[in-house]
């Protein structure tokens, strides 16, 4: 394995080296992580610590399980953990039909899973491929298993907290605080920043005289090149800043948004993840007293208690057309589908791959429009599929 990390490592030297291309400040933080996945009690303890925080969920605890460690059977090289009968995976869709469960809340009990341990556990599984989460049934009731716990990773109180706000200033156009939010994380580029936040397209500031000769698509491979490179340095200004959890942060986020998508977007990913940001300002913010105890005067922590729930509320009635609009896409989902696709001609309608589209195919192709415009490349989905 050491062999391997360090071919990988020696590639992103000569991607930043020779190409000028700014990768390698993740070189050694996802080398860690790797390791840390291959020793199996370390990937225990990870199971029991998930267990316990879901345990202690009002939410998560009857709805989701994992497997129980049988420790005299388990070493760095052998794991051994409970069996669960009949788990299919998250996207068999027949095995889930044949259970009685809907795609809806299947994906909806998967998605406030990866929302509780994003804004409220700090404690993330990364690796939530499809395999990885089986269905199954238990007292007639659905519940979800998670399973392989080798990858996690820790989230600092402060970076939960930023995250939280940074989710809120998406959704009402805080675009001040979007701007502070990427600056102390080093980034320049807060729009394309905000983009792979979303995993949508996201466009506040104007276009910079910097974005302007790049733009559009690339007529030769060396153009292509340079697009990247450049486009890369106008995101990442400070590498020391930024946090290396958003590199398994984001990639969570496209393997979840993959699921949905193969079931056909019943879930609406983006508003549960907001929803859940919005609860995690209140449960990351820091207690009044321990900013008396701090020093700061008490006006001043009332105003800023005031400010805190005018923000919260704002950013909650957007979420409600959030919902609105969600729902819209679903009505043109159905009606494309089940009213227009049975009085056309089946042939035609097979071939109209549009007229089958859910949220999250939409949001997807309008994020590979957004990769060819700004980086000249292609999105491979295959990748975050699992």
């Amino acid at each position: 394995m050491e062999l391997d990390l360090f071919a990988y490592r020696t590639l992103l030297y000569v991607y930043q080296n020779v190409f000028e291309l700014p990768v390698y400040f993740i070189a050694h933080y996802v080398s860690d992580q790797i390791r840390k996945e291959t020793d199996f009690i370390n990937e225990a303890r990870n199971s029991e610590r998930t267990a316990t925080l879901i345990k202690e969920d009002s939410v998560l605890k009857d709805k989701i399980y994992v497997p129980k460690v049988y420790w005299p059977l388990t070493t760095t090289r052998i794991l051994t953990t409970e069996y669960i009968e009949s788990g299919s995976r998250l996207t068999d869709v027949d095995s889930l039909e044949s259970k009685g469960f809907t795609k809806k809340e299947v994906m909806d009990t998967a998605m406030k899973l990866f929302t509780q341990m994003l804004f409220t556990f700090g404690w993330l599984h990364c690796d939530l491929h499809p395999g990885n989460i089986l269905v199954f049934e238990h007292k007639s009731k659905l519940k979800l298993a998670l399973i392989d716990h080798g990858l996690y990773i820790h989230l600092p109180d402060q970076f939960r907290r930023d995250y939280c706000e940074l989710w809120r200033s998406l959704f009402v156009l805080d675009t001040d605080s979007i701007e502070r939010i990427a600056q102390g994380w080093g980034i320049a580029n807060s729009d394309l920043f905000a983009s792979a936040t979303l995993l949508r397209p996201f466009k506040a500031r104007a276009p910079s005289v910097q974005d302007g000769p790049l733009r559009g698509s690339p007529n030769s491979g060396y153009e292509s090149s340079l697009k990247i490179k450049e486009t890369m340095k106008t995101i990442l200004e400070n590498e020391a800043l930024i946090p290396q959890e958003l590199i398994f942060i984001v990639r969570c986020m496209r393997m979840m948004q993959g699921n949905n998508q193969v079931l056909g977007s019943p879930t609406n990913r983006i508003n549960i993840l907001a929803h859940g940001a919005a609860a995690g300002m209140m449960i990351n913010a820091p207690p009044p007293s321990s900013l008396l105890s701090a020093g700061v005067g008490l006006p001043t922590v009332i105003r800023g208690w005031v400010e805190g729930i005018v923000k919260l509320w704002k950013f909650r009635t957007v979420l409600i057309l959030v919902d609105i609009g969600f729902f819209f896409t679903q009505v043109r989902q159905w009606w494309l589908t089940q009213v227009i696709g049975d009085t056309l001609d089946s042939n035609r309608n097979r071939n109209n791959k549009k007229s089958q589209e859910g949220f999250e195919d939409i949001l997807q192709r309008q994020l590979e429009n957004l990769a060819k415009e700004e980086f000249g490349v292609t999105l491979d989905d295959s990748a975050f599929m699992g």
